[in-house]
């Protein structure tokens, strides 16, 4: 590599702007979930209504590709902070975001990919809402390679969810997924969950008209509800191709 004190001064730059890239990722992500809990919270949309955001981390990471798996996992550990739940619901949540990293940084040289996830869940006493985003960067230029080979944006956001918005049923259809994740096929333990969550809403006085039928249903009728959706999009990058 060309150890010139003009490339060296170029490497940086070009690092340093990156960086700056990803942070204003990250700055970008947060207004806009606390734009789409906004809406949530004021108008009568297809999202879920909080009260109160009650948490949010952004992290920012460079990495090399030998550094993939622990990359992922540093990640996933990191989100768990704000999550203190059952650990088994936060490995299923983890595991959509893993799936959701994995493809981020699997992408091409050059390439941007972000993804944005919301789930819905229980992290007793309380319901929560998590949102997550993510955008990252694989490097195309050979001279930052040797310092790094992609950059990361990570943020998470978690809410207190506004039952009195939320009725049980559609709780349950944003619940199952992350169960099914967590717990398999362990039929039993899926249904103990739902009974929890029931609970969970008469502690809080919201009316259930239908959650004790819904908490003693099958829970094969919970695994139908599928897997949590990941909107995942990927480009080639145009400004600073160079990079």
């Amino acid at each position: 590599m060309d150890n010139t004190p003009e490339v060296a001064a170029e490497v940086k730059d070009n690092l340093s702007l990156l960086m700056s890239l990803a942070e204003a990722k990250g700055k970008a992500y947060e207004d806009e979930i606390q734009q789409d809990l906004l809406l949530g919270k004021t108008s009568d949309n297809l999202t879920i209504a909080i009260t109160k955001i009650v948490s949010k981390r952004t992290e920012f990471r460079a990495y090399t590709k030998s550094d993939t798996t622990n990359i992922v996992n540093e990640v996933k550990n990191s989100l768990a902070k704000i999550f203190s739940g059952d650990p088994q619901i936060m490995e299923g949540i983890a595991g959509v975001v893993g799936t959701a990293l994995t493809a981020i940084i699997g992408a091409g040289e050059g390439q941007e990919s972000e993804a944005r996830y919301y789930a819905v869940a229980v992290d007793y006493p309380a319901i929560v809402r998590f949102d997550f985003a993510f955008w990252g960067r694989n490097i195309r230029a050979q001279s930052i390679k040797s310092y790094m080979e992609s950059v990361l944006t990570c943020v998470a956001f978690k809410s207190a969810v506004d039952l009195s918005k939320l009725a049980f049923n559609d709780f349950l259809a944003l619940y199952a997924p992350i169960l099914n994740q967590a717990y398999g096929g362990d039929q039993k333990k899926i249904n103990q969950m739902v009974k929890n969550a029931a609970d969970i809403y008469g502690l809080y006085k919201v009316p259930l008209a239908s959650a004790s039928a819904a908490a003693n249903s099958s829970p094969e009728r919970l695994q139908a509800a599928g897997t949590p959706h990941v909107r995942l999009r990927s480009w080639e990058a145009v400004d600073h191709t160079s990079i």
